[in-house]
């Protein structure tokens, strides 16, 4: 009610959208207390964040901007370049032939269904797709370049250089150790 009041005051939906993203709660993390989870286990009173998949489009545009490439151009027309970089927003949709990740990920089908609500499904295909894709793999080249170009040649550097750019966060001691010894594997490979 808060936020309806406040768009029909200001009329501008940008007011509304920093007052959501600058509040408490969504700036919670998903960080469990068990005094919280015994009075509150189902989240009503919103004392964490609660996890949701992200959307077909959010996972696409995601790996663009952690890779650097996304273009955040507003407006204009839809691209038919499947190959675009503008954000999927602006990907023309063919009903014939939805993109692969739209389909993979349960986005909207326009032939087939109204999109009142997404189905969630969990099959396979989708992690495949996010390791061996060429657009994953594209995605993945981008971002060890940009990770190269702001660390220099050191590995450790270039591991602690990723963390910021694609969790938001610096590399505890937990996420420091697989990314050290996938430097190393590496390395003895290239010396083999």
């Amino acid at each position: 009610d808060y936020l309806a009041s406040e768009l029909l005051r200001t009329g501008s939906t940008r007011h509304i959208h920093r007052l959501i993203v600058q509040s408490s709660t969504y700036r919670q993390s998903f960080a469990s207390h068990a005094e919280n989870g015994k009075r509150d286990p189902e989240n009503r009173y919103l004392w964490r964040w609660s996890v949701r998949r992200l959307e077909a489009e959010a996972i696409r545009d995601s790996m663009l901007a952690v890779a650097g490439e996304l273009d955040e151009k507003v407006g204009g027309p839809s691209v038919t370049d499947a190959d675009s970089r503008r954000r999927s927003l602006y990907l023309f949709q063919k009903r014939d032939a939805p993109p692969l990740h739209q389909a993979l990920f349960d986005g909207p089908i326009g032939m087939t269904e109204s999109c009142a609500q997404r189905q969630t499904t969990t099959v396979p295909l989708q992690p495949l797709y996010l390791l061996n894709s060429e657009f994953s793999v594209q995605r993945s080249r981008a971002l060890a370049a940009r990770a190269s170009a702001a660390a220099g040649a050191g590995q450790g550097r270039q591991g602690a250089e990723v963390y910021p750019i694609a969790l938001g966060r610096s590399p505890d001691a937990r996420g420091r150790a697989p990314a050290e010894r996938f430097f190393e594997r590496v390395s003895a490979n290239s010396e083999a």
